[in-house]
Parts: structure tokens; C-alpha cells; sequence
């Protein structure tokens, strides 16, 4: 969870900062991410976020309302030492980056991700050995250039992690 962002800021990573996905059955099973969804709420306050009432006409207070997944920047990627940095080799990923898609051994595509258009799924068949653990991690960025509209804003990924016992 993050709070309290503003415009520049940056975040997530740092060792230990991921999830940990742990296969705890006794056989070896193929990780996919489903049912992915990115909530946006308003949260206007008249009193306090005048400034965004400037800039944005939707000043309803309402969940579904709200800019915030539409500029925050997001990389999501299989974090194999669990580290919370996306490990690279001359510009190259050594670990495999979700969203935005990138195979290990591709170039790095970075914080780029709008997390607004982030897919409802993700087939990765990663293999995950029974009794093993990988990790998934996030970077977020809210570039400077972000006005007014997030003010107050917030979002929500929720997402559902799956471990199929064959590769589809």
C-alpha cells in the first residue's frame, strides 16, 4: 500500500517488498495472474482539493471516478532473488517483467506501465515447484508533470494469483 504520493514521487521495490507466492501442495504447478482489476476513486473534498477542481470536471466523489490508475506508472515483474530491483545486464532483464510484458534477456522496459492499462490477465506458466516460492514485485512512478486531476485520488490492483498443474 501506498499513500500520500504526489506528483515526482517514485516507489515500491526495496528487498523484501514483493509478495511471495509459496507452492505449498506436493506438486509442481504453473503460476498465471488473473482477474485483474484497477478501481479508481474520486475522493473530492470541496474544502481541501480546490486546486483540483480546476482541472478536473469530475469532482463527484465516486468510486469508478478518479485519475489516478490514468497517470501512475507501474512496473510489475517476477522478482527471482526478491530484492525489490528489477535485475538487469547491460540493459537486458535477467528476471522477467509482467507488466509491462518483457522476457528475461529483452531490454528493460522500466516504470512504464499505466496501470490503468493493465491486462485482466496474465498466462505466464511460470513454473513454481512444489515447496518453492518465487516472488512479484512493483515499482510505481507519478511523473511530475501529473496536474491537479489526482488530487485526492486514489487506486486499488487486485488481482488473483493461480497455480495450474499443467501449462496452458
Amino acid at each position: 500500500m501506498f499513500s500520500n504520493i504526489a506528483p515526482g514521487d517514485t516507489g515500491g521495490g526495496g528487498a523484501g517488498a514483493g509478495l511471495t507466492i509459496s507452492n505449498t501442495g506436493s506438486l509442481n504447478g504453473y503460476l498465471d495472474l488473473s482477474s485483474i482489476n484497477v478501481t479508481n476513486a474520486e475522493n473530492y473534498n470541496a474544502t481541501t482539493d480546490e486546486a483540483e477542481a480546476a482541472d478536473d470536471a469530475d469532482t463527484s466523489d465516486v468510486t469508478g471516478g478518479g485519475e489516478m490508475g490514468a497517470n501512475l506508472l507501474v512496473q510489475i515483474w517476477l522478482d527471482a532473488d526478491n530484492d525489490g530491483v528489477v535485475d538487469v545486464s547491460a540493459g537486458n532483464l535477467l528476471e522477467e517483467s509482467i507488466y509491462p510484458a518483457a522476457a528475461i534477456g529483452a531490454p528493460d522496459p522500466g516504470v512504464t506501465g499505466v496501470l490503468d492499462n493493465i491486462a485482466a490477465t496474465y498466462d505466464m506458466d511460470e513454473p513454481l515447484g512444489a515447496g518453492n516460492s518465487t516472488y512479484i514485485a512493483i515499482l510505481w512512478d507519478l511523473p511530475s508533470a501529473t496536474n491537479n486531476t489526482v488530487q485526492g485520488d486514489s487506486a486499488t490492483l487486485a488481482f488473483t494469483v493461480e497455480l495450474d498443474q499443467t501449462a496452458d
